[in-house]
């Protein structure tokens, strides 16, 4: 899907559909000159894009309430995939984000679980991981942690040039 802003009404070239909609004032700013859409109805929009992950996102960091997205919603009544917004934000349909590391490695022990930031599997990479049972030699000690996490550090031991992608908010401040 584009989206553009036309200043006139325009026919649909072949294979395009135009659809005008207008935006309630209260949800247009002006940021150096522009008008641009206001951040509650942007991130309403790049759900749409992205699958809700705009949505958990505003949700997770409380840059704006849920409050905030629901007036949003209210004041652009017949919008296109407004239904699907709408459950969105009520949590009826989850995103489709990344998997946050201390979700994916945590109930392993491989990592502690309380990261004190948002750390997510994605293109930097993490040479070593540090087992909380063992953290010198980043390896598990079987008699506190018999499991899963055992097998994987075997995996890990075995083949030290693969490499774990991780976000660039340095996993290394775990260690």
């Amino acid at each position: 899907m584009i989206t553009a802003a036309l200043p006139r009404k325009r026919t649909a070239p072949s294979g395009f559909e135009l659809v005008q909609e207008t935006i309630p004032r209260p949800l247009v700013r002006t940021f150096d000159g522009i008008r641009i859409t206001a951040p509650e109805l942007t991130a309403l929009d790049l759900a749409l894009t992205d699958h809700g992950a705009a949505v958990e996102r505003v949700r997770r960091t409380r840059l704006l309430t849920l409050d905030d997205l629901d007036d949003a919603l209210a004041q652009t009544p017949r919008r296109r995939n407004n239904e699907l917004r709408r459950r969105w934000l009520n949590g009826e349909v989850g995103p489709l984000v990344p998997v946050p590391v201390e979700l994916f490695l945590g109930p392993m022990k491989l990592i502690p679980v309380d990261l004190d930031h948002d750390a997510r599997l994605a293109k930097h990479q993490v040479r070593d991981i540090k087992h909380p049972a063992d953290p010198d030699r980043g390896i598990a000690n079987p008699a506190i942690d018999p499991g899963p996490s055992q097998q994987i550090m075997q995996g890990v031991r075995r083949s030290t040039s693969r490499r774990l992608d991780c976000s660039s908010r340095d996993l290394a401040a775990t260690h």
